[in-house]
């Protein structure tokens, strides 16, 4: 959580210098980029059923890792991304595993750190999630789902899925010709949020990695937000769990981005007390941007256009912000959505980070991943 944080603080004070925004999963039927659609509110998730047929059982329950690097000034520091396949279900009638995901930085405490909840679809790879929850929520049937933290394992599926396709079925497979997709909006990349066009061709195997992997060149034509070349590696179909899970996706513009690797895989369970749900994938709605004129007004009095996110962290709108304002939604933006409104000291003293770029000299977190303080004085010279 420190280290998402850091990251936001960082994204919000490049920002601030340059006057320009910097942008960053239900129901189920999936929306094709549709652009008046208003985001679906999540609805109560129905009761797994077991997968009633023995032979189309995986082997589970299974871990697969990631290792993904963030900066703090020149010092590298990883992060940790692990899928806990726990069970097979059924949920209205479409085979999925649920599992339990948990994320934490190097010299923290995984116990201490961020737990989720996550279904995922085995028939297209979408992959639906809570947002953060404490451990011990785990073992309940009340997780509501959100837009993913953390969509690693098959985020290109979910890309896919997002626009009304199936990535296992895809051309982009076997054709050397890109497989387009327009008029998009997924939120839940590494890059952050992606809104606009995408072109998927496929390079050929990679054996640099954990596995052999496919990889694929994806680039972005974003309207706002990101826009480059990420490449994804992912593994063969015929794997653990049948589908083509990331093995690593970086993104070679960026010379210190947060890469993804694939750390481990493992036949093991998280050992948390867990109820499974069937989580339904929450995607968003593309928002209506503001004009350039606008976005010139606003700059032009000393403030910042910012997005306005909805409960499941989807873009909604954007607003004229004050620098207060701004930083009371960054701050919200980087704890779990559960967690309540920064007090005025806290936004406060963040603000001295976010004004200089500068990441906090310590971040205190309670157990359900809020802040509780922050200090971000800068050292005498």
């Amino acid at each position: 959580m420190k280290l998402k944080l850091i990251v936001l603080v960082f994204l919000a004070a490049m920002v601030l210098l340059s006057g320009c925004p910097q942008p960053q999963d239900g129901g189920t039927e999936t929306p094709a980029g549709a652009t008046e659609a208003e985001s679906p509110t999540p609805q109560p998730s129905p009761s797994p059923e077991e997968t009633p047929t023995p032979e189309e059982r995986l082997e589970l329950p299974l871990a697969i890792s990631y290792r993904m690097p963030f900066y703090k000034e020149d010092e590298k520091i990883d992060q940790y991304v692990v899928y806990y396949l726990e069970k097979e279900i059924k949920c209205s009638g479409r085979n999925a595993v649920a599992g339990v995901l948990n994320s934490y930085g190097e010299g923290e405490s995984p116990e201490k750190a961020y737990w989720a909840k996550f279904t995922l679809y085995l028939d297209n790879g979408e992959f639906a999630s809570s947002g953060g929850i404490g451990k011990s929520a785990l073992a309940f049937d009340d997780a509501e789902p959100k837009r993913p933290d953390y969509a690693i394992i098959t985020q290109l599926n979910s890309v896919f899925a997002a626009n009304g396709e199936n990535f296992n079925s895809s051309n982009a497979w076997e054709s050397d010709i890109p497989v387009l997709l327009k008029d998009i909006y997924y939120a839940g990349s590494n890059t952050g949020d992606l809104i606009g066009s995408l072109s998927i061709v496929k390079k050929g195997e990679s054996k640099e990695h954990a596995v052999p992997c496919t990889e694929f060149s994806v680039n972005v034509k974003s309207e706002t937000g990101f826009s480059g070349e990420t490449i994804y590696c992912l593994a063969a179909l015929d794997n653990e769990i049948g589908l083509p899970y990331t093995v690593s996706i970086t993104v070679p513009q960026m010379e210190k981005s947060n890469d993804v690797e694939l750390d481990r895989i493992e036949k093991v369970s998280s050992g948390a007390a867990f109820y499974p749900q069937c989580l339904e994938p929450v995607y968003c709605a593309k928002p209506d941007f503001m004009s350039e004129d606008e976005r010139e007004a606003c700059t032009a009095q000393g403030m910042t256009v910012q997005e306005i996110r909805d409960e499941d962290g989807c873009i909604t709108s954007y607003e004229c912000l004050s620098e207060l304002e701004w930083a009371k939604r960054v701050i919200m933006e980087s704890q779990p959505s559960h967690c309540p409104e920064p007090g005025e000291e806290f936004i406060q003293e963040a603000m001295k980070c976010i004004k200089t770029g500068s990441d906090p000299k310590s971040l205190e977190v309670d157990e359900q991943g809020c802040f509780i303080s922050i200090d971000c004085s800068q050292p005498q010279e």
